[in-house]
């Protein structure tokens, strides 16, 4: 997952008019597993955009609501019984987009954490839940120097953003390189039925917008849904509201300076090559390149795992920022392809440092935790910022410790509880797979969120013949069956590589 600043909101949509749904973009635009399109609560932005009630959606044309599942309040009281449990991710494929954007089946653009030395950006690690319930208010002792133009070059987020084009970043994307992977790497097998066993195949993102739903009262979303071989398939569709927070931002030059700043703090922290397989000069040499060269936000790397929410084993793809250098006698290994043990991920975040702001903090922990938790990412790097875009500080954060900060608070106060958002999670789940599996195969359906009204209603599109690239078919739309899932993959055949 790109790393988004706590202030900044960044998305690229387009919409297809001519369907009855909200269309994905062609394959050439690149998810970043949905992520990003949630917004942070910042000052001076929080109340920019009114929640959409549902007479703000009419329904669908050519359609029918089969689901009205309501939103818990957290302050509700909680169902008897433990929540559901959560399996821990496991993963089990990979893949790389280069500079140009094109897939390829290996760990080519992983990336390593190598930040600038301690001496110009200090770094510690934050467990008492004092410390993680608020933001980092001053920089430590040893960065609140006045700092030398040669230490600043290293921890200016502003350095490049002349050269930086919002367009020829990630969007919104489409399953097919997701599926890709799933395919290449053996895990889907249109000769074996399929993967066994999976309800579920999607983005990360979107399953973070379940977990967090009981906690979201402003952003609403939809998605589109399509059973094939008895997997449920979701993608996300762009809405009138994404368009309309996309031109504000874009109308905002310091919002779109602050998000760049988050894409920036990744590119002057990760290096492509293991820092410990790097001699001292080497590694000079590298940090010196890096805080020269532009960024390309064309060059990704996904990890696909496999985890089981409830009763539903869901693949999920997700966006990995970096992960710990490996030992010296493994960084050959990682490079090949075949690393000799599960790599440990990071999730990397920028924040505003200060000592305001505490709701947007707590706010922000509970999307960090749950993409992180979905994603099985164990450690979060966030680099505090101030005014002018300067890093004066790293923290680093364990994951299945951040609840522990917002402990006994109520919503009011920012706090969440992690088994309120699992069990509305899992119910979910478990209705849209039952309701999705019990209709017709490629049948398009359609879910969204309605923050006003705190339901997610799903949406039955009515079945109507479409001619394909290979003839008629009743469930095809666009080249893709329920609009969601591309000819070649449910033809079982390999994928042609598309002009972009």
């Amino acid at each position: 997952m790109q790393p988004m600043d706590s202030e900044a909101i960044m998305d690229h949509r387009h919409t297809d008019r001519n369907s009855s749904f909200p269309q994905s973009p062609s394959s050439g635009a690149r998810n970043r597993d949905g992520d990003r399109y949630q917004h942070s609560h910042s000052r001076g932005h929080r109340d920019r955009y009114t929640a959409p009630s549902s007479s703000s959606y009419p329904p669908p044309t050519n359609a029918t609501l089969s689901l009205r599942l309501p939103v818990p309040r957290p302050s509700d009281p909680a169902p008897p019984g433990p929540a559901p449990s959560v399996q821990q991710p496991t993963e089990i494929a990979h893949f790389s987009y280069d500079a140009d954007g094109q897939f390829h089946a290996d760990r080519s653009s992983l990336r390593y954490w190598s930040p600038p030395p301690s001496s110009l950006l200090p770094c510690e690690r934050v467990s008492d839940p004092r410390e993680l319930a608020v933001p980092l208010s001053a920089a430590p002792a040893t960065a609140t120097r006045a700092m030398r133009d040669e230490d600043k070059r290293f921890l200016d987020l502003n350095s490049g953003f002349d050269q930086y084009d919002p367009n020829a970043g990630p969007g919104i994307e489409p399953l097919d390189n997701l599926l890709r992977g799933l395919v290449d790497h053996g895990v889907w097998s249109a000769q074996r039925g399929g993967a066994e066993g999976v309800s579920i195949v999607t983005w990360r993102g979107i399953v973070t917008k379940l977990l967090v739903a009981p906690y979201n009262d402003r952003d609403g979303w939809e998605l589109g849904m399509v059973k094939h071989k008895s997997t449920v398939f979701i993608h996300e569709h762009f809405t009138p509201d994404r368009l309309a927070q996309e031109a504000d931002t874009q109308r905002d030059p310091r919002r779109a300076r602050m998000a760049y700043w988050g894409y920036r703090f990744e590119h002057l922290c990760v290096l492509a090559t293991p820092p410990t397989s790097l001699s001292p000069a080497e590694l000079k040499q590298a940090h010196d390149h890096r805080t020269s060269s532009p960024l390309n936000p064309q060059v990704q790397y996904c990890s696909v795992v496999k985890t089981k929410i409830g009763n539903h084993r869901v693949i999920l793809g997700a966006e990995v920022d970096c992960c710990l250098p490996p030992r010296p006698s493994n960084a050959q290994s990682i490079s090949a392809n075949a690393p000799s043990q599960p790599l440990h991920y990071l999730e990397l975040k920028t924040h505003r440092l200060g000592s305001g702001g505490v709701f947007g903090w707590r706010s922000k922990l509970l999307r960090i935790w749950a993409q992180s938790f979905l994603a099985g990412i164990p450690t979060i790097m966030i680099g505090f910022r101030d005014d002018n875009g300067i890093v004066r500080a790293v923290r680093e954060y364990k994951t299945l410790e951040l609840p522990r900060g917002v402990r006994g608070l109520d919503a009011a106060q920012g706090g969440w509880d992690p088994n309120v958002c699992i069990r509305f999670a899992a119910d979910a789940i478990d209705k849209i797979v039952g309701l999705v599996r019990g209709g017709e195969e490629g049948v398009e359906w359609m879910a969204r969120y309605v923050p006003k009204d705190r339901v997610v209603e799903v949406f039955r599109k009515t079945v109507r013949e479409e001619t394909s690239n290979s003839g008629k078919d009743k469930v095809w739309e666009n080249g893709r069956l329920g609009g969601v899932v591309p000819e070649w993959f449910k033809r079982g055949e390999e994928f042609e590589q598309r002009p972009r």
